[in-house]
């Protein structure tokens, strides 16, 4: 059975146990879209002689960085949890940080641990896509290196692009993600760029990609390449959540 607790948002004390730290991914939750978060309890194969359980701790945020609620998980040995974030009961878009910490907590050298998760992403018409956790909490303002994708907007004109952001500290002043996003061609050359409304922390935002620069199918057609760009401070790296026009949906990390 599942233990629901609320927690106040504090300090990184609130988020970390033993330095495993919680990853982050996107979700969204509604009357025609899904997410399923898959955990497995893989303690049960890198230390295979304690027979360890583990207990998943998962926290959920809107895109203005509010955290909406918590819930702790228990699995056995060799366990597993796919938990349907619509058991929360409430409709919203945003991201999840989750974090799995083995009941017996073996010796470890790295001075902190992200989980390993993956997100099943689905709707009520049989289009499904997965994803898998993305980048560390992070509790002190950080530089991003640039996050690039190519995009296909005249082949997939409903491109959009998803910007999390990665600080999950107590100090709102430096916690905002600040970032620019930028068109470039086949050999590298910036054909536009904007600079982005901020994100508060442990904020999100999706946005269409012709919102941002209105004459990218025009410029599609000049360019044989056209990549999109983002960098900035406190950002995971980015997703494309692109709709095709039979409508399909692919969900997927920039490199």
């Amino acid at each position: 059975m599942a233990e629901t607790e609320t927690l106040s948002f504090q300090n990184e004390n609130e988020f970390v146990n033993h330095k495993f730290t919680p990853s982050g991914l996107f979700v969204k939750e509604n009357d025609n879209f899904h997410t399923r978060l898959c955990v497995y309890n893989y303690f049960s194969e890198i230390f295979p002689n304690v027979k360890s359980g583990a207990t998943v701790n998962l926290w959920f945020f809107d895109t203005f960085g509010k955290k909406l609620a918590y819930k702790k998980i228990h699995i056995d040995f060799q366990g597993q949890l796919q938990f349907d974030v619509s058991e929360l009961g409430i409709i919203f878009e945003g991201t999840c940080g989750l974090s799995l910490i083995p009941d017996e907590i073996p010796e470890l050298k790295p001075s902190s641990i992200g989980t390993g998760f993956y997100a099943y992403y689905y709707d009520n018409h049989n289009h499904a896509d997965l994803s898998h956790e993305w980048g560390k909490m992070r509790f002190e303002p950080s530089k991003s290196e640039p996050w690039l994708c190519v995009v296909r907007p005249n082949l997939f004109p409903d491109t959009q692009i998803i910007i999390m952001n990665s600080y999950y500290g107590n100090n709102p002043e430096i916690g905002s993600s600040e970032y620019l996003i930028r068109l470039r061609n086949s050999k590298g050359e910036i054909l536009q760029e904007k600079n982005m409304p901020l994100i508060p922390p442990c904020g999100s935002i999706r946005f269409k990609l012709e919102d941002i620069f209105h004459d990218v199918f025009e410029i599609a057609r000049k360019e044989s390449v056209v990549s999109v760009e983002v960098v900035g401070k406190n950002i995971k790296g980015p997703f494309t959540w692109v709709f095709s026009p039979f409508g399909d949906f692919n969900i997927h990390h920039f490199c």
